[in-house]
């Protein structure tokens, strides 16, 4: 039940969110402010590359790992990467991983969260 109860409150601030960010990037509204918008995709830029920065630099080769990782794609919520591993079993395993090793370098709430491998 709880975990009901946060998942709704996370899914209205993200609509908040939205909301905000779309009423002051439109330019003709009622409450235009570019640099609000612009600011939360500068914002959401650095923390992509912060995240392609971590992720390739740790799971990689030199530090053990089966392949080098490479980040192939990141947008405004979602990071995708290619880890190298054979299987759909290690890579939810690595995927579990860095999400945690990468969370633990940005200040909460902001948290990674594994969702899915893709073939």
């Amino acid at each position: 039940f709880r975990r009901q109860v946060l998942d709704g409150r996370q899914q209205a601030l993200k609509v908040s969110a939205n909301s905000v960010y779309g009423f002051t990037g439109a330019q003709a509204g009622r409450l235009p402010c570019l640099p609000i918008s612009q600011s939360v995709t500068g914002f959401g830029r650095q923390m992509i590359e912060k995240t392609k920065q971590l992720v390739e630099s740790k799971y990689c080769l030199a530090q053990g790992y089966p392949a080098d990782a490479k980040v192939v794609y990141g947008d405004t919520d979602s990071v995708m990467c290619r880890l190298g591993v054979p299987s759909v079993a290690e890579a939810a395993a690595l995927g579990r991983e860095a999400a945690a090793w990468v969370s633990g370098h940005f200040p909460p709430p902001i948290r990674l969260e594994f969702e899915k491998v893709y073939r």
